[in-house]
Order: C-alpha cells, then structure tokens, then sequence
C-alpha cells in the first residue's frame, strides 16, 4: 500500500472550502446528515444497475418512487427512475419525447439549465431558446410563437439555477396543442413545494388534467443533502418502454436509464435522508432557506451592496452587483476572503445558494466582507 499516496489525498483535500464554516455559499451541495453517510458504506459495492442481483435495491427504489411520487402529489401512473441527477434527467427526459412521441425540436428559456442545450445536441434534437427580461421572466407570446407543431417539446424550470424563479406552464398550456413539456424541478422540487405549494400544486394539477405528456426531474442530491449521485425523473406509463434497453447478460434482462453500473447508494440513501428529516423537517428547512434569502437580498439592498433583480421563489439570491464592482474582480475578493458565491449572468453579479447549511450568521458575514471589497476597490 502507497500509504504516502493515500495520506495526500487527504491533504490536498484541506484546501477546499468547508461548508459547515460557511465558505461553500453558491453550490448547490451541503454535507448529507450522518445516517446517510452509513448507507454509503453500507451499499458502496452494490451495483443499483443489477437489482435482481441486489434484490434490497429494487425494494428500496420502489419505496423511494413511491414516496417521492406521494410527497409531490404526482398521479400513480408516472413511473419513476433512479438518475445522477438532474442533467441525466433531462437528456432522458428529451430522450423519451425523440423515441416515444416523435418530437424534433425542445424550446426553451434562456435561463434553463445548460444541460437542456447539452442533452438537445447529443440527441440532435433542435433547440430555439426563448429571451426572458431581466428579471427572467418570459412573454407568453414569445413561447408560443415558437411552437409549430406536434414534433415540438418545451421545457420548464422550477427554480432557475440563474435567479430562482419558477416558470409557470399554466400561462401558455391552451396555447401548446398538448405539445410534451419536461419540468426540470432538480432544484426546486423538494423546495418549492414547501414554499408555495398552493402555486404548486395549481400547476401539477394543470398539466395533468391538460392531458399533456409531462415529466418532471427532482434532485436528491441538492437541497435535501443526499449523497451525491441522486436525482429521480418521473415520466408517464406510455412513453416509460422508451427508457428500458436490453442487457442480455444480467438476469433481469434490462436497465432504464442512462448509465449502466451505477451506485447503490443512489437510491438507499436518498430514502435514508428522506427518512432522517421527514417531510416536517424538509418543510421547516425549505421555508427557513427561503426567509433567509429573501432577509439576504433586503439586507444587501439596504446597505447599498447590489440590487436584487427579482423575487425569488426558491431559495436562490441572485445580486446586481455590476454597477458597484466589476463582477471578477468582486468574486476573486471574496474568495481571498474565503467566500465562494457562483457567478450571476442573468442579474450581473453573484448567486447564493441558500443550502440547508448556510446559516444567518455567514450571511452576515457575506454581506460585511462584500462592503469591505466595495469600500477597499
């Protein structure tokens, strides 16, 4: 054993920010609680890929659909599959729409994830993408201009990586033609809910009695603090067959989903970490997030720091802080300072994340180290 090798592993490790301290504030990361982290070892060698193989794997993944398909009020027959999360979500999502539906083209905004664009060009499926305003709002108009036919798709965000917003399907459906529309909810799936869930639940119960095929991508691995890999897309029994491929040589004879040999744990646990915060939990965890970021973006705005460009409706803080320093510049300073915040494109400045181990007082601290980098520039 190359124990030296092994003793630098964990050395170079020592030079990333740590989130408990409240350096990590614009990934969409936060440590998994200790249960968890014994499911990890518990399953590290079990292949998630082989569940006949690893029969525990299959009950496990049924319980999590069912309780993730419960928890989010989706109708029974939305069958679900374990996913890395929520890029593999959305390649499959598109993916079923190309096989199942015949569909050609994806719109979408300009603040949808990237990963829409990247599963639209290794699908070779077109891509038209919809300008949002400042505040990432789009015109329905500008959506529906863009849907021709029954080969088109659409994609929504529930909580836009750029600015936190929820995009409402309900504003343009009767204007869709019950078009295919893919709800990427990895961020805002096991928040919003909690946040708004009147607003919701309005648009679950829009898209369904629309009779529009939909899917819907929810991340594991982001806001509840599973160990990451873990995402979940939960898409309708009739285009389902169109995520299964042949694998001839494993006794159950096939795999759905992207990846092959994938981990175990995935699914055990996410449901360990479901299990360990409860929905309560979960709930009083989105909604102090959310008082925390709207708190964030008062404060800053107060003291003169940036301007928020919108209301968010996950907790997601987007500030303008182009106008007081340049963007780089700011980001570096604070990373000096050891604060890493993630660039804001669309509000032209920086994004906090407002992860369940992001606490008041290191938002405070933010927010005195930004006047301090303004006041120094």
């Amino acid at each position: 054993m190359d124990k030296d090798l092994i003793d630098w592993i964990y050395t170079v490790s020592q030079a990333d920010p740590r989130h408990e301290n409240g350096g990590v504030l614009g990934s969409m990361t936060t440590p998994p609680p200790p249960e968890a982290l014994k499911i990890v070892n518990h399953f590290i060698s079990k292949n998630l890929g082989d569940p006949h193989l690893f029969k525990s794997l299959e009950l496990i993944t049924e319980k999590l659909v069912s309780l993730t398909r419960e928890t989010l009020g989706l109708p029974p027959n939305m069958k679900g599959i374990i996913t890395s999360g929520g890029t593999e979500s959305n390649i499959l999502a598109l993916y079923s729409f190309r096989e199942s539906l015949g569909v050609k083209k994806v719109v979408l905004t300009d603040v949808a994830h990237y990963s829409v664009l990247k599963a639209s060009k290794m699908l070779g499926i077109y891509s038209e993408v919809v300008q949002t305003d400042f505040s990432g709002k789009f015109r329905p108009d500008d959506i529906s201009k863009k849907i021709h036919g029954p080969s088109d798709s659409l994609v929504m965000t529930m909580g836009t990586t750029q600015l936190g917003g929820v995009e409402d399907p309900r504003e343009i459906l009767d204007d869709l033609n019950r078009i295919p529309i893919h709800v990427d909810a990895a961020f805002g799936g096991l928040t919003f809910p909690f946040i708004n869930p009147e607003k919701f639940h309005g648009i679950l119960r829009a898209l369904i009695s629309s009779g529009t095929n939909f899917t819907i991508g929810v991340d594991f691995h982001k806001f509840l603090g599973a160990p990451i890999p873990s995402g979940i897309i939960f898409v309708p029994e009739e285009i389902y067959p169109s995520l299964s491929f042949d694998v001839n040589y494993i006794s159950s004879g096939k795999q759905f989903g992207l990846l092959g040999t994938r981990p175990g744990f995935s699914a055990a646990a996410a449901l360990a970490t479901l299990a360990y915060y409860g929905l309560d939990g979960l709930s009083k965890k989105a909604k102090l997030a959310y008082e925390n970021t709207l708190w964030f973006l008062e404060e800053a705005k107060h003291r003169g720091l940036g301007f928020p460009v919108n209301r968010p409706e996950v907790p997601i803080a987007c500030l303008s802080t182009d106008e007081l320093i340049e963007r780089e510049k700011l980001l570096e300073e604070l990373a000096k300072r050891g604060f890493f915040v993630y660039r804001g494109e669309k509000c032209r400045g920086i994004r906090v994340v407002m992860m369940p181990h992001v606490r008041k007082s290191h938002l405070q601290r933010l927010l005195k180290v930004i006047e301090e980098v303004l006041i120094s520039s």
